[in-house]
């Protein structure tokens, strides 16, 4: 079981490259406040089960106000994760210039797309 989980820890690390583009497309996004690129790189499951207003007011009022003006550092390391159906993707981190609160993104595939499942800022 060990061996196994190891050897798809180590596939998906492979591929890390193109689930940190997505996190950081977001970001991007989030910094020049394109609440509608947002929601297309977001998890139609996040969106269903939160509703679609709610999320774009959680990116209006929350997300897009923590990045905006702001200069973003990314840290170098990342943490593989996994939901309650076993789906695996990866936990990015990072904060913004001159603050020590931090941010991290969680980024899955669904249905064969990368999407962002969650996004926390401090």
């Amino acid at each position: 079981m060990k061996v196994e989980q190891a050897a798809r820890d180590f596939d998906l690390r492979q591929r890390e490259s193109k689930y940190a583009v997505v996190a950081r497309d977001f970001v991007s996004h989030a910094t020049t406040k394109d609440t509608e690129r947002m929601l297309r790189l977001t998890s139609k499951f996040t969106i269903k089960n939160d509703g679609q207003g709610l999320t774009r007011r959680n990116y209006m009022e929350r997300v897009i106000p923590y990045f905006q003006g702001n200069r973003v550092e990314w840290n170098e390391e990342s943490k593989i994760v996994s939901d309650d159906k076993g789906n695996r993707g990866f936990a990015f981190f990072g904060k913004i210039s001159g603050r020590s609160s931090q941010f991290s993104t969680t980024v899955m595939r669904e249905s064969g797309t990368i999407k962002i499942i969650n996004i926390i800022t401090e």
